[in-house]
């Protein structure tokens, strides 16, 4: 038997390019025939993103005529045209802040966040141009920008020299123009 379409559920992002097919239409049934099937859908990225087709694999049968029709569990359909354009949504990033507990005024330091979420997938993470660091009462040092390295980013500050200034507050956060990460709230 051959295919008809697919239906897929929606998730976000997790550094997979795999969707659960929730309904899967087979052509060529009997009419009258009950048969589908779950299973697998992989898509063309593992980035956030609308999809409009998927390869089928890893299908197990459903209905009350399963029984009268068999599909290989490791076969892989491709290009099975999805019923929905299925969604994978961006994921909200966990941050994990690193700066030193004490520092003096017009000194410089370094602030290094971490995006915990990661997936084992560090080329979906956002690129360093697509973070912002922020320190109260501080400055990014002259001619340095946030760096990346694995799933970490830095950036050099400068404390203020203002005797006024007691503490510092770190933001830090994932710009718009990230792929799979949406900017926190």
């Amino acid at each position: 038997i051959g295919y008809y379409e697919a239906t897929a559920s929606e998730r976000t992002y997790n550094g997979t390019n795999v969707v659960a097919i929730t309904d899967f239409v087979f052509a060529g049934v009997f009419v009258g025939d009950e048969v589908s099937a779950d299973g697998d859908g992989i898509l063309s990225s593992p980035n956030a993103g609308t999809y409009t087709q998927v390869d089928a694999t890893h299908l197990i049968l459903k209905g009350k005529d399963k029984d009268w029709y068999s599909a290989d569990y490791d076969m892989v359909i491709k290009n099975v045209p999805l019923a929905q354009p299925v969604v994978i949504s961006e994921a909200e990033p966990a941050i994990e802040i690193k700066a030193d507990d004490v520092v003096y005024r017009g000194s410089e330091f370094t602030v290094t966040a971490e995006i915990t979420n990661n997936f084992d997938y560090n080329d979906g993470l956002p690129l360093a141009e697509e973070i912002s660091m922020t320190v109260e009462n501080a400055r990014m040092k002259e001619g340095s920008a946030v760096t990346k390295e694995g799933n970490q980013y830095s950036a050099v500050f400068v404390a203020a020299d203002d005797m006024t200034a007691e503490t510092m507050t770190v933001s830090v956060n994932v710009l718009d123009a990230a792929a799979n990460y949406c900017p926190l709230a």
